[in-house]
């Protein structure tokens, strides 16, 4: 068992080797017991190290423990992430020596300002409660790591990869992260607001309460990525895919996602009204309690989605594709959607007051029971659809008639 105490001004850093220096006052209450034989132990057999200036800890001090953490990072939507008390796993507590130098680990020097680019902590970073601010990371190898409290604050983490990780009440806010990894990793209450993270790689990452307003992440890979509680209000995502994410509780008021990828994907009790989504893929998804008012939508491609219960009121959706789509208790009215394809979509009970359908292809489109009251169908092509009391169109019905 290890017994240690935890200074409340501690930067923790979990190293597999023996010595630290600590304190016995103003402890932090952790209790437990460890599982690992790599770390501080005061019932060793191996001799103590002459580096360590501090005194054996008395049976009073607080215990290192383990954090109870997964080592498996693959998430899973079943996963219970809610961050956990204690240190990382392994963890050996660091703090400022009496000179007022810091700590290191593989000769980089844990404080703010810190120059380590292309530093090698592959498996041995493993933090907690650390000042790195705007320190110097470029290339940076810290795959398979574990923080917590951890400031990346206006760093510069270009090209590093921080995948397979797990990542706690952290913030990398305003950090350039450009062409760094996050695959595989697990980011909780994690903050990226104001990131430049053009062409990062963030596929299969599991984001919980996690903060990206006002960030640039354009041309990043969010496949497979899962957005629970996740605010991505104002972020520019042009041309970024997130191809099979799924997005619960999030929010993406003000977003540009023009041209971005979001097909096969899952949104459920989201908001992204006013959001800019010009050119976007929205394919084969599935959207159930959506806000999308307002959004500005031309060119969006929206084929075989399902919308349940889905607010696309004052919408602009010229020449935008709903081929095939599903609408269930659904909004749409007062869109403008000239020149836009619904060939067969099913708009049963549909709330289309106001809705512009100029020059619209309505072919096979089942209007049965909608609400189009001050709707306009000028030239649109309305054959074999079926109206909104039940009679098909004829094939041969003209542009802007149900005959």
């Amino acid at each position: 068992m290890i017994r240690s105490a935890l200074p409340a001004a501690a930067v923790c850093v979990a190293l597999v080797i023996a010595g630290c220096s600590s304190t016995p006052d103003q402890p932090l209450g952790l209790t437990g017991e460890s599982s690992s034989p790599a770390t501080l132990t005061a019932e060793s057999s191996s001799p103590t190290p002459t580096t360590q200036s501090s005194p054996t800890p008395t049976s009073d001090a607080a215990e290192i423990v383990p954090s109870p953490v997964d080592d498996e990072v693959d998430p899973t939507p079943d996963e219970q992430t809610d961050a956990a008390t204690g240190p990382p796993p392994e963890s050996a507590i660091l703090e400022e020596s009496s000179s007022g130098g810091y700590r290191t680990i593989n000769g980089c020097v844990l404080r703010p300002n810190t120059r380590c680019p292309d530093v090698n902590f592959d498996g041995k970073f493993q933090v907690w409660r650390a000042d790195l601010k705007a320190g110097d990371f470029r290339v940076a190898k810290l795959r398979h790591s574990r923080m917590r409290e951890v400031s990346f604050e206006e760093a510069l983490l270009s090209d590093a990869d921080i995948g397979r990780s797990i990542v706690r009440e952290s913030s990398f806010a305003r950090a350039n992260l450009s062409g760094t990894r996050f695959d595989l990793t697990r980011l909780v209450k994690t903050n990226f607001d104001g990131v430049r993270a053009r062409e990062a790689d963030f596929t299969r990452a599991y984001l919980e309460a996690a903060s990206f307003a006002g960030a640039i992440i354009e041309r990043t890979r969010f496949d497979q990525a899962q957005f629970i509680r996740t605010n991505l209000d104002g972020v520019r995502a042009r041309e970024t895919n997130f191809e099979e994410a799924r997005f619960e509780a999030a929010s993406l008021v003000g977003a540009d996602l023009s041209n971005a990828t979001l097909r096969s994907v899952r949104i459920m009790d989201s908001t992204m009204p006013r959001a800019e989504a010009r050119g976007m893929v929205l394919s084969l998804s599935d959207l159930k309690n959506v806000d999308l008012s307002s959004i500005n939508a031309s060119g969006l491609s929206a084929i075989k989605t399902r919308f349940e219960r889905v607010n696309l009121s004052n919408a602009n959706l010229l020449y935008s594709s709903f081929q095939d789509a599903v609408f269930i208790d659904s909004d749409i009215s007062n869109v403008i959607a000239a020149g836009s394809g619904w060939s067969g979509a099913d708009l049963r009970g549909i709330r289309a007051q106001g809705a512009n359908f100029y020059r619209t292809d309505l072919r096979g489109a089942d209007l049965t029971g909608a609400d189009i009251a001050g709707a306009t169908f000028t030239d649109a092509d309305l054959r074999g659809a079926v109206w909104t009391d039940g009679r098909r169109c004829a094939e041969t019905s003209a542009p802007g008639q149900c005959e």
